[in-house]
């Protein structure tokens, strides 16, 4: 099991990903992810002094899948599958 810390942008509500350097992404196969919970637990505690970049960051847990024939990292839960992927719906 791998961890991704996950949070909504501060100024835009929109689902965001903890990236590598302390950054955040947009983008899910953009993530940072942590094989150990301890320190996907010590990013999550750096993630929470930044809410004026993100609010409520929490952990989510993530496993590799085959999609399009490649191995990629994808969101366990339906919940954070449907965040990762947009809107079920077009927006007007």
């Amino acid at each position: 099991m791998h961890f991704v810390v996950t949070a909504s942008a501060t100024k835009t509500g929109q689902p965001v990903y903890r990236a590598p350097a302390d950054t955040w992404t947009e983008r899910f196969d953009a993530a940072q992810s942590f094989g150990e919970r301890a320190l996907a637990e010590a990013a999550l505690e750096a993630a929470r002094r930044e809410e004026a970049v993100v609010c409520d960051p929490y952990l989510i847990d993530a496993a590799h899948a085959e999609i399009d024939g490649e191995p990629r990292l994808r969101p366990v839960a339906l919940k954070e599958q449907i965040r990762a992927d947009g809107p079920t719906v077009a927006l007007p």
